[in-house]
C-alpha cells in the first residue's frame, strides 16, 4: 500500500452533462475517464465551495488488478462542471486493494476519508479467510497531502460496504457499518463513535439482527442521519423487499432492535443525507421484484422524519436484455449538499466490471415538485422499457404539442414501457388515451413496474378483448424468488391482481377516453372513473403511496396514452 502526496493540477478531466428538460432541477453529469471502469465513491462539498470526489479504477476489481487499482481524488470549483485531473490518494499492491467509504468536512476544518483494504472474500463464507478492514486517515490542509491510514477499532475482518458516516450536531461522527459474521454468508451491523474528530472511537454495544441465511444475507450497508429533536435514525440493506430500521436516543450509543421500515427495495443500500436546513434526503435502488435489482435510483424526503415525499427518480438503465440477471445498475450512491442547497449524488452505472461514475445535482424545487404533465413532447427519455418491447410515439389524434404513446403487442414477447412520477398519497392522476385492440393495461404500483407483467400491481385497469373493462388492486403477499444456488434467499411484497370488478361501461375502439384515479393512502382507497361516469372505489395495500406507471398490451392488444397529468396534496399522515 502506497500513499501519495497531493499536488495540485490545472488539467481537467472530461465532464458529459446532460440535462433533462421534462424534469427541471435536475442534471446528470457523467465523468469520462477512459477507464473500462470508474466507480464512484464518496462525494464532500466543502465550506469553501469546493467538490471533492473520491473514485476508483482503471479496471473492474479482481485478484488479478488489485496492483494497479487506486483511490483518486478530483476537485472542481464550478460545481461539477469540470474537474482537476485525478490526484492518486491510496494505490493498490497485489494482496489489498483500497476502497473508500466516507468522506467528510469536520466543524474543525478537517477533513476525514473513511477507508477499507480489500483482500477478497472466501467463497465458502469463512470469515477468517476473508478480509476487508476500515481505516481513516485525515488533512489538515483542505486535501493537499493526508496522513498515512489507521486501521479503525471494529473488531471485525469483513466490513460490508460503507457509503456514509455523519457528523451530529453536538459534534460527535457516527461510522455505522455491517460485518460478515462467518454463518453462510450472514452479516450484522454495528456503529462505531468518535468525540476527537476520529483519532479515538469506540464501539456501540449493539448488534443488529435481521436473521437470514446465505450469501450477503442478514443486515449490511446501514446509513444514519439525525433527526429533528436529534434522535438517530439508521436504515440497514436486507433481504425482505423493504429496508430495515433502528433508532438511537443516546447519540448513537445504543441502538433499538431492527424491524422492517416502509421503504420498498432489493438487496441494495438506502442513503441518508441530512441537509442544513434539516431536511433529510434518502437514495435507493426503488425496485422489488428481484434480489439485485439496482436498475432504477430514486431519492425521497422528509421535514419531519414521519411524512416522506418526492420518490423520484434520478436515473434508470435502459436496456432491451432478456433476463433481469443481465441488468446493469444505477446504484451505490454517496450524498453530499452543495452551498446553494443542491443534492448532490454521486453514484455508479454500470456492471462493475464496465462501470461509469455519474453525478446528478438535484435542486431542492425537484424535491418539491407534486405535479406532473406529460403529452411526450420530450419523447420517451424518462420512460423505462428494461426488457419490454412494443412501445412506439405516433402521431396524435389531435393538434396539441405532443405525441402519442402506443403499445402494441405481437408474438410472445412482453409488450410495455414504465415510468415514475412524484408520489401520490393523497391526490389524482389522469389519464387521456385510447384503446385499439384489447387486451390492454394501465398500471400503479409503489415501486418500479416491469414493464409489460400484468400480474402484479397496486392497481391495475384492464381493456379487455370483448370491450369490458375491469378494475382491480393486487392484494399483498410475501413472494420468494426462486434463486441460482449463487444467490441470496429473497423474498418481498407482492401485489398479484387475484379479483377484478367491472365498470359499468364499456370501451370504444379507437375512441378516446378520459380516465381520472383518485388515490388515498390514509384510507388505503383509489376510485376509478371513466369520462366522468360512474366512481368505483378499490381497496389498496399498505403502502406509502403510488410512483410508477405503466401500459401495456397481452394477446395482441393496442393500446395508446395522449397525454398523463398527476398531483398530490402531500397531506400529514394522522
Amino acid at each position: 500500500m502506497m500513499l501519495k502526496q497531493i499536488t495540485r493540477i490545472a488539467v481537467v478531466s472530461a465532464v458529459c452533462a446532460v440535462s433533462l428538460p421534462a424534469e427541471t432541477g435536475k442534471t446528470i453529469f457523467t465523468l469520462e475517464t477512459g477507464y473500462r471502469a470508474t466507480t464512484a465513491g464518496p462525494i464532500l462539498a466543502t465550506r469553501d465551495g469546493r467538490i471533492l470526489w473520491l473514485t476508483g479504477g482503471p479496471d473492474g476489481m479482481s485478484p488479478g488488478t488489485f496492483a494497479i487499482s487506486r483511490t483518486e481524488l478530483r476537485e472542481s470549483r464550478d460545481g461539477g462542471l469540470t474537474w482537476s485531473a485525478p490526484r492518486i490518494l491510496l494505490r493498490g499492491n497485489k494482496s489489498v486493494v483500497p476502497g473508500s467509504m466516507a468522506l467528510l468536512e469536520l466543524r474543525s476544518g478537517r477533513l476525514l476519508h473513511l477507508t477499507s483494504l480489500y483482500g477478497g472474500y472466501s467463497q465458502d463464507h469463512d470469515v477468517n479467510k476473508s478480509l476487508n478492514e476500515g481505516y481513516a486517515q485525515w488533512s489538515d490542509d483542505k486535501g493537499a497531502t493526508w496522513s498515512r491510514p489507521i486501521k479503525l477499532p471494529t473488531g471485525e475482518r469483513y466490513l460490508s460496504s460503507v457509503l456514509s458516516a455523519t457528523q451530529l450536531s453536538s459534534g460527535r461522527i457516527i461510522f455505522p457499518f455491517g460485518y460478515l459474521v462467518g454463518q453462510h454468508g450472514q452479516f450484522m451491523v454495528s456503529s462505531l463513535y468518535s468525540d476527537d474528530d476520529g483519532v479515538t472511537w469506540k464501539r456501540s454495544p449493539s448488534v443488529l439482527d435481521v436473521t437470514g441465511t446465505g450469501f450477503e444475507s442478514g443486515a449490511t450497508e446501514p446509513s444514519v442521519a439525525e433527526l429533528p429533536g436529534g434522535r438517530l435514525w439508521m436504515v440497514i440493506r436486507a433481504q425482505t423487499g423493504f429496508h430495515w430500521e433502528s433508532f438511537s436516543g443516546d447519540k448513537g450509543v445504543n441502538w433499538t432492535p431492527a424491524h422492517e421500515s416502509r421503504f420498498p427495495a432489493s438487496n441494495a443500500p438506502m442513503v441518508l443525507l441530512r441537509l442544513r436546513s434539516g431536511r433529510i434526503i434518502a437514495v435507493w435502488n426503488h425496485s422489488v421484484q428481484w434480489a439485485y435489482a439496482r436498475h432504477v435510483l430514486v431519492a425521497a424526503a422528509t421535514d419531519d422524519g414521519k411524512n416522506f415525499f418526492g420518490f423520484r427518480e434520478i436515473d434508470h438503465t435502459d436496456y432491451p436484455l432478456l433476463t433481469p440477471e443481465k441488468y446493469w445498475g444505477a446504484m451505490y450512491p454517496y450524498l453530499t449538499e452543495a452551498a446553494d442547497g443542491t443534492a448532490l449524488v454521486a453514484y455508479n452505472f454500470g456492471d462493475w466490471n464496465y462501470n461509469r461514475a455519474k453525478l446528478a445535482r438535484l435542486a431542492p424545487s425537484w424535491f418539491e415538485e407534486r405535479a406532473l404533465q406529460e403529452d411526450f413532447s420530450e419523447g420517451r427519455s424518462a420512460w423505462c422499457r428494461l426488457g419490454g418491447s412494443g412501445d412506439a410515439l405516433i402521431s396524435p389524434d389531435d393538434n396539441e404539442p405532443g405525441a402519442t404513446l402506443q403499445v402494441k403487442q405481437s408474438g410472445t414477447a412482453l409488450a410495455g414501457i414504465v415510468r415514475n412520477f412524484p408520489q401520490i398519497g393523497h391526490g389524482v392522476f389522469r389519464v387521456e388515451g385510447s384503446v385499439n385492440k384489447g387486451d390492454g393495461y394501465l398500471l400503479w404500483h409503489d415501486s418500479f413496474l416491469y414493464p409489460g407483467r400484468v400480474e402484479e400491481s397496486c392497481l391495475r385497469v384492464r381493456f379487455a378483448a370483448d370491450g369490458r373493462v375491469f378494475f382491480g388492486a393486487g392484494s399483498p403477499s410475501r413472494k420468494s424468488i426462486e434463486k441460482p444456488a449463487w444467490s441470496p434467499k429473497y423474498s418481498y411484497m407482492a401485489y398479484p391482481v387475484n379479483s377484478e370488478r367491472e365498470y359499468p361501461v364499456r370501451w370504444t375502439a379507437g375512441k378516446r377516453f378520459k380516465l381520472r384515479v383518485g388515490c388515498d393512502t390514509h384510507s388505503r382507497t383509489a376510485s376509478v372513473s371513466i369520462d366522468g361516469g360512474a366512481v368505483v372505489k378499490v381497496d389498496l395495500g399498505e403502502i406509502l403511496g403510488l410512483s410508477y406507471f405503466g401500459v401495456a398490451a397481452t394477446q395482441g392488444g393496442n393500446i395508446c396514452v395522449r397525454r398523463l397529468s398527476t398531483s398530490d396534496s402531500r397531506a400529514a399522515l394522522p
